[in-house]
């Protein structure tokens, strides 16, 4: 026999889980002895919010997954802002938060309140588990959709009694190992598009490269330094794209944004949205008659504020190093030379107000 807490940390270990972060509560204590058995670190924090913004964190530096576990009612309310960041950032960590026995919902249980319709606007993916049985079953099924295609946040509701009772090893539903209950293989993109990317580029005068969290989930720093090195454009990074190519390369920008910008005849949107950032995808930063080359993991994301002279939807690395065997190598020396100007024009301006003394 084994209780339904036990269940739920026995997925976590084979998903290579190595710590889990809490406020403790008596709700989920179940999961608490299952992580103890499973060698599952259990870190508590003071507020339920640090410990959604610190599974966030964990999944952020570790590009694995992260786990936050969270009492009934007050427990999960308390975490509404961690899971909300982690959804606007595509995030993949999953939520657990404690319930009311079954048996006592509708009945002014301890800390009862309905908690799906409070999680499901900010997740990819909220469900309740009503049976023990199922609990491994769940655990499962929130992985897969926390790491298909964009990530982002699961939620999981675990009822107490759900959690604290025991069920046979033997008639319990097993989802296997991760390989067997979801995909770990890249997508790639459609090999037309990335053809007609390739002669896009190889008619552009003026690229930029704007690359952002996309590029760090797929850990495609490497195909972002090629992509560029091939077609000689100017790289600027937003988000958890910032990083993924290192200062000291010469293609590396950050002050010309602006003139970079407006100045560019084709845009490479590598990961990020035309959100506040970007003027919304508009003129005057984004050049009406640009050509905008997007690369995204969700073809949903492509397209928003701002139309695409060409889309590819898939791991962004596979398709920047498609597009890169796909161009020929560009001399782009002319537009390099102007946007090394203006950077080194914004760095004086930027370094003269870091240093005065006026007040």
């Amino acid at each position: 026999m084994i209780h339904g807490g036990w269940l739920v940390a026995k997925i976590l270990k084979k998903e290579g889980v190595e710590v889990v972060f809490t406020l403790s509560g008596g709700h989920i204590a179940a999961i608490y002895d299952g992580c103890m058995r499973e060698g599952i670190r259990v870190v508590d924090t003071r507020h339920e919010q640090a410990a959604v913004h610190a599974a966030e964190g964990w999944a952020k530096s570790t590009r694995t997954p992260g786990v936050a576990l969270l009492t009934a009612g007050p427990g999960v309310t308390d975490g509404v802002t961690g899971v909300a960041n982690a959804y606007l950032a595509g995030s993949p960590i999953l939520v657990i938060g404690g319930a009311a026995p079954l048996g006592f919902w509708d009945r002014g249980a301890l800390q009862e309140m309905g908690q799906i319709d409070l999680l499901r606007p900010i997740t990819k993916w909220a469900r309740t588990v009503h049976e023990t049985s199922r609990l491994a079953e769940y655990t499962a099924m929130a992985f897969r959709q926390m790491l298909s295609g964009k990530p982002g946040p699961a939620f999981l509701e675990m009822p107490m009694d759900v959690l604290n009772n025991f069920v046979d090893t033997d008639t319990f539903f097993d989802p296997g190992e991760p390989a067997n209950y979801r995909s770990s293989g890249r997508i790639f993109p459609d090999p037309e598009l990335v053809h007609k990317a390739a002669e896009l580029l190889e008619h552009a005068k003026r690229p930029v490269i704007m690359a952002g969290t996309a590029v760090w989930w797929c850990d495609a720093s490497e195909p972002l330094r090629k992509l560029a090195e091939r077609i000689q454009a100017p790289v600027f990074l937003n988000g958890a794209g910032r990083g993924c190519l290192p200062p000291t390369h010469p293609l590396f920008f950050s002050s010309a944004r602006r003139k970079a910008l407006e100045g560019a005849d084709t845009i490479l949107a590598v990961g990020t949205r035309m959100d506040f950032r970007l003027n919304h995808g508009q003129p005057p930063l984004i050049p009406a008659a640009a050509n905008l080359i997007w690369f995204d993991l969700a073809a949903e994301d492509i397209g928003v504020n701002r139309g695409a002279s060409v889309g590819l939807v898939g791991d962004v690395g596979v398709s920047m190093l498609q597009v890169a065997e796909a161009t020929r190598q560009l001399d782009q020396q002319e537009w390099l030379t102007y946007i090394r100007g203006e950077e080194h024009k914004a760095l004086e301006r930027d370094n003269a107000l870091m240093n005065s003394t006026a007040v």
